[in-house]
């Protein structure tokens, strides 16, 4: 009787000693693998970020030149050119306070989506 309970203390010492280390290297490979989507992830955001610099870049310029566009249609109209200028400035000052407004408005709802990622994870 001493045996059996040896042996089946033995099978269950042999079962644990062959889980640890199956456990041990899934958790090895994935630390290596979150660490390599963290990698890409990285290199994608920065990617991201350039792309949209070179888009903000090529929109600047756009906008300048529809200023342009829009300053001499004025002075076409036979406006005078500092109401042309003023209207032209009116139009911006206009569109960045809109801009403004949309980059408060995703600012808010990326803190809540922050917030809720923060509670999950912590």
């Amino acid at each position: 009787m001493a045996e059996k309970k040896q042996s089946g203390k033995n099978w269950l010492q042999k079962i644990f000693v062959a889980i640890i280390p199956f456990v041990l290297n899934i958790t090895y490979y994935l630390k290596y693998v979150i660490k390599q989507e963290a990698k890409r992830a990285l290199k994608n955001l920065s990617l991201l970020i350039l792309l949209c610099s070179f888009a903000g870049v090529l929109l600047a310029s756009a906008w300048i030149c529809l200023q342009a566009l829009i300053y001499t249609y004025l002075i076409s109209l036979n406006l005078s050119p500092i109401i042309s200028l003023f209207i032209v400035l009116l139009i911006t000052i206009i569109i960045f306070v809109i801009t403004c407004f949309f980059i408060i408005k995703t600012k808010s709802k990326l803190t809540r989506l922050l917030d809720k990622i923060d509670r999950i994870c912590l």
